[in-house]
């Protein structure tokens, strides 16, 4: 408890000495403050600037703009999709030129290339070289829809495509900036300083509960998840009762489909088991497949259901309203250790069902120590094998980046195709998602203190 009390004082101080740096104070994130669950009588600027006083400097009030982010989606997406036409192109006629010039010659292929250039002119050569090399047929194309569709020339298709959305998203933004578009219930509000604007952050704001709030400060505008802003007080509370009773039905019953899984391994008494006779056919498949049913099924089926879960309750902590990807993570960071402590610890500890032993504990709640008293010395090895693995090989697993070194370097080079994607890749930092990675060594903690 000392170490504790001690590291967290020391990590304040070092947040606080954070905060206050001039790199970080100066920056507009840091100053700016999210309201959410805004009364509409508050969506007003002048009313505003007089409840938050005269430190604001600025006041952005949202919109909805779920029609406008699919016309840029879209075109972006066309954007993309010509890009690398385009590269695409250039690459089948650069290859079709180095194949035709080396069929001729070195010196008879130079010739024709700067004869073309006298000829056609430098424009015209650097803008119709393509055509040249290549006949029409060896374009790139595509299909408007999957298999039914119309096979289209990539290139037309995407610029007369273009040329279409964007005078339709030049007069979506004209009618955001021009407070034309319909209010949503969330405001930014830029200070003069970060001391101001955590003041604000901290300060109750409104005098009725769940009102302006909650508020988030230092956040990116890249981090804001803005379909969740029009999220009202009195539906952010049935969603998250809604959602949180979804993961705590989960938390308790999955270990049902995982011992279901598991019991693939023994077909055996699979079929036995009232209500899956039906199942009876496994043990008359070939030698080859039963052992793939019964040896790397499980194991696929496993690493399935314990990689399904962080995306399930990464949904849920969006459905339940979180407004920003870094709440996603704390949320997601709450669900995921108590998910831990049942599944991992509990259930592991008591060797029964998760319902049984959540049931045994919630009916007699004093009970725990008597169970956990008695089933963890048998359990000593395994916990202490758990924590060399979690401890050595996961942790020695992030530093070294696996996942992102395969990715970079084999499939990089098979799906960056253009020179954005390729300096995307380079540039960009795959992040850790830390809503998943802390609840494992607390659980470690909560495992040790017990034990």
């Amino acid at each position: 408890m000392f170490m504790i009390t001690r590291e967290s004082i020391f990590y304040i101080n070092l947040r606080q000495a954070f905060l206050m740096s001039p790199l970080y104070a100066s920056r507009l994130s840091s100053r700016t403050v999210l309201f959410t669950s805004v009364p509409s009588d508050y969506m007003n600027v002048s009313k505003l600037r007089m409840v938050l006083g005269p430190s604001v400097r600025n006041i952005w009030l949202a919109t909805d703009t779920k029609d406008l982010d699919d016309l840029v989606e879209e075109r972006d997406k066309t954007a993309m999709k010509l890009e690398g036409a385009e590269t695409k192109l250039c690459k089948l006629a650069n290859a079709a030129k180095l194949k035709t010039l080396k069929g001729k010659g070195d010196h008879a292929g130079l010739e024709e290339e700067h004869a073309g250039m006298v000829d056609e002119g430098p424009d015209a050569q650097s803008g119709s070289v393509a055509s040249r090399w290549l006949t029409p047929k060896q374009r790139p194309t595509h299909k408007l829809k999957p298999l039914i569709g119309k096979k289209v020339d990539t290139i037309n298709w995407s610029r007369s495509h273009l040329a279409e959305l964007i005078p339709k998203v030049d007069a979506e933004q004209h009618k955001h900036r021009n407070g034309q578009a319909k209010m949503l219930n969330s405001v930014f509000v830029e200070f003069a300083t970060l001391a101001e604007a955590q003041a604000s952050y901290q300060s109750l704001t409104h005098h009725q509960a769940l009102h302006m709030s909650p508020r988030f400060a230092g956040i990116n505008p890249a981090d804001v998840i803005w379909s969740n802003l029009r999220v009202r007080w009195w539906e952010r509370v049935i969603r998250q009762f809604v959602t949180i009773a979804a993961v705590v039905a989960t938390i308790i019953f999955w270990s049902i489909p995982v011992a279901f899984v598991g019991s693939i391994s023994n077909v055996d008494k699979l079929v036995q088991t009232p209500g899956l006779e039906w199942l009876s056919f496994l043990n008359s498949l070939p030698t080859f497949l039963e052992g793939i049913v019964t040896g790397l099924l499980p194991v696929v089926l496993l690493a399935l259901l314990m990689a399904l879960l962080p995306i399930f309750l990464r949904l849920m902590a969006k459905i339940g309203g979180d407004p920003t990807n870094s709440q996603v993570e704390l949320t997601v960071q709450n669900y995921y250790f108590w998910f831990q402590v049942v599944q991992v610890f509990l259930v592991s500890t008591l060797s029964s069902a998760a319902s049984s032993a959540v049931g045994a504990i919630l009916q007699n709640p004093t009970s725990i120590t008597s169970l956990l008293s008695n089933a963890l010395p048998k359990a000593s090895n395994y916990f202490i094998s758990y924590i060399i693995l979690q401890g050595l090989g996961v942790v020695a697993g992030l530093l070294v980046g696996l996942a992102g070194l395969i990715i970079g370097l084999i499939l990089g080079k098979l799906l960056d195709t253009t020179p954005r994607k390729m300096y995307k890749r380079w540039t960009a930092l795959a992040g850790l998602s830390w809503g998943t990675v802390f609840p494992i060594y607390t659980n470690l903690l909560v495992i040790g203190k017990l034990s």
